[in-house]
């Protein structure tokens, strides 16, 4: 005689099965892990980019053009790796500007990515394409998920991400804790965040 489950015996197993799946839904938070795997994710972005412009630098110490950096001039620029959205952003150093490529030219090495660095030209680099925010988008989205650049000179730069994790951008040894910062000088960009760079998450 073959014994089987019953129907009943079948219920109670998969509904005592949810609730399992529920409880561990609400002990790991799979938000906050891929919240924290896009942070690593910006982090190492940042650090290739600028391990890419330190070579860049070596390289070519004569010629190195970081781009136009922050000179207190009608010239100077903030790049970002935003899609699109507003060209005047609130709270940036006096005189200057900003620049917000789009997607379809942001990710190029030759210069005319959201980096205005030349990397295409140093033989020893073998960068493809310039990384941007994993969940990169315009500079008036609410959450403000794109990289910036900025520099000083053609020896003096930084690179900044708005992370999910805000407790690592107090923790990166800059001057906005709203973000965190890579770079030779982490004073060049903006030391708070406004509604129009970076908004509050």
């Amino acid at each position: 005689m073959k014994k089987g489950f019953t129907l009943l015996e079948l219920l109670i197993v998969m509904a005592i099965l949810a609730i399992l799946a529920s409880i561990l839904l609400v002990v790991v938070k799979p938000q906050q892990i891929f919240a924290k795997a896009r942070d690593t994710q910006r982090k190492t972005d940042l650090a290739n980019i600028s391990k890419a412009i330190d070579i860049y630098s070596v390289e070519t110490p004569t010629g190195a053009d970081l781009g136009e950096c922050l000179v207190s001039s009608a010239t100077s620029t903030l790049y970002t790796s935003a899609t699109g959205g507003s060209t005047n952003v609130a709270d940036l150093p006096a005189g200057s500007g900003f620049s917000a490529l789009v997607n379809s030219t942001a990710q190029t090495v030759d210069g005319t990515g959201w980096i205005p660095v030349n990397f295409s030209g140093v033989a020893s680099l073998n960068l493809a394409n310039l990384p941007v925010d994993p969940q990169n988008g315009n500079n008036t989205d609410v959450n403000g998920k794109y990289y910036s650049y900025g520099c000083k000179s053609n020896t003096s730069y930084e690179i900044n991400a708005r992370l999910e994790t805000l407790t690592d951008g107090a923790n990166d040894g800059g001057n906005n804790t709203a973000v965190y910062e890579v770079g030779t000088d982490k004073t060049i960009l903006p030391a708070t965040t406004s509604a129009a760079f970076y908004p509050a998450q």
